[in-house]
């Protein structure tokens, strides 16, 4: 009579036995896994080439669009303003103040209205006074978009990095109240300040001129920055010609 293997090596055995098809299981469920992984992956990188697609093909129709509605047209001269008056303007500058005259007097409509008041002039007249107030004007384009195309404006939102070298006039014609902080006055004499700007061009479909312009810069955090304490910037803003739309009332200076 044969003997069969000890009781322990039969439950070893079984143990062994079902080691084995738990990691056959195991690796039958990873395989079935990557499997589902795999084709997901598939499926997503295809739905992400049709929407790229699609986005192509929208843009393409906006692009038409907008070259239907002379939005195009309206970004090329508003960049081409920003060019022209990148450094300021003085009438006093010959051949290239005559090219700004020229170039703003098509830019924008005679009526123009521009944080409220009305007329090409009144725009030079601040270009003017700003760089006949401060030492050096120099301001830079960050990005120009489309806020709204709808019949009968095209709006678009430009962002600017001014930048103005502080001198004794400017102190004296935005900042009189500080005439008993001579502290804050040393602090701005000299120094560079740095006015973030959003202005927004309002161009009349038809005819691609500007009808408005509403300019606001970030003068709080401008002398902030400069000044670098908010005390100081609070005692300077308190009284100051400088303010958001940034208008210089020209009889008062």
């Amino acid at each position: 009579m044969q003997m069969g293997p000890p009781p322990t090596l039969v439950a070893l055995d079984r143990a062994e036995a079902q080691r084995v098809v738990r990691r056959h299981r195991s690796k039958m469920c990873m395989r079935r896994h990557r499997a589902k992984k795999k084709a997901l992956n598939a499926r997503l990188e295809e739905y992400v080439r049709e929407v790229q697609l699609e986005n192509l093909r929208l843009q393409a129709h906006l692009a038409g669009l907008y070259d239907q509605r002379g939005v195009s047209l309206c970004i090329a001269k508003t960049s081409q303003y920003t060019k022209l008056f990148e450094f300021g303007y003085s009438p006093t500058r010959g051949a290239h103040a005559r090219r700004q005259e020229a170039f703003l007097a098509e830019f924008a409509a005679p009526h123009v209205n521009y944080n409220g008041q009305i007329g090409v002039k009144h725009i030079l007249n601040q270009w003017a006074m700003y760089d006949a107030l401060f030492g050096s004007v120099h301001v830079a384009c960050m990005d120009i978009t489309v806020v709204t195309v709808d019949v009968p404006l095209i709006v678009l939102e430009a962002t600017y990095d001014a930048r103005v070298v502080v001198t004794g006039a400017a102190v004296q014609a935005l900042f009189p109240h500080l005439v008993n902080r001579p502290d804050l006055v040393d602090k701005l004499i000299g120094s560079t300040m740095l006015l973030p700007l959003r202005v927004l061009f309002s161009h009349d479909m038809a005819s691609h001129r500007v009808t408005r312009v509403q300019a606001t810069a970030s003068v709080v955090v401008a002398l902030v920055a400069l000044l670098k304490n908010v005390d100081d910037a609070d005692v300077a803003l308190q009284g100051a010609l400088l303010v958001e739309d940034l208008h210089l009332n020209l009889d008062a200076v």
